[in-house]
Order: structure tokens, then C-alpha cells, then sequence
């Protein structure tokens, strides 16, 4: 009898610190999905940051490509004036 009380009390105590490493295991999770959850939003953040300042290059190159092109054209049509002996 005393031999499977103490039988049941090992049985116990290896339950008992089973349930604390799967507590702990637990938790190991919970904080590693909650640390990939901060990256991701992270990531994201810094994507969109990315996406924002690429088109505003993108805009702030195509309006310096706009007034160069522009400058051209009012050049052509000054020399084909000219050309043509209009002033």
C-alpha cells in the first residue's frame, strides 16, 4: 500500500511538472506569435512607407521630365518660327 502511494505521489509530481513545462511551452508560443505579429505590422509599416516615398520619386521625376520636355517643345516650335520667319 505504502509502495503505491508513493507510486501514485511520482506519477503525480511528474504530471504536475509536465503541466508547468507545457504552461511554459505555452507561453514560449504566446510571446514568440505575439513578437511575430509586432514584426509583421513592422514590415508592413515600412512597406507602405516604401510605396509612399517611391511615388512621390516617381511623381517628382515625371514633373522635372514634364518641364524639361515642355522647355523642349516651346524650343522646336521658337526655331520653326524662326525658320519660317515668324517672331
Amino acid at each position: 500500500m505504502i509502495e503505491a502511494q508513493q507510486d501514485a505521489e511520482t506519477i503525480l509530481k511528474e504530471a504536475e511538472q509536465r503541466i508547468n513545462q507545457m504552461v511554459n511551452e505555452n507561453e514560449i508560443v504566446k510571446k514568440a506569435e505575439k513578437k511575430a505579429a509586432e514584426i509583421i505590422a513592422q514590415a508592413q509599416t515600412n512597406a507602405k512607407e516604401i510605396r509612399l516615398g517611391s511615388k512621390d520619386y516617381a511623381d517628382e521625376l515625371l514633373a522635372k521630365l514634364e518641364k524639361n520636355v515642355s522647355e523642349l517643345l516651346n524650343t522646336i516650335k521658337n526655331n520653326r518660327n524662326e525658320l519660317r520667319g515668324i517672331k
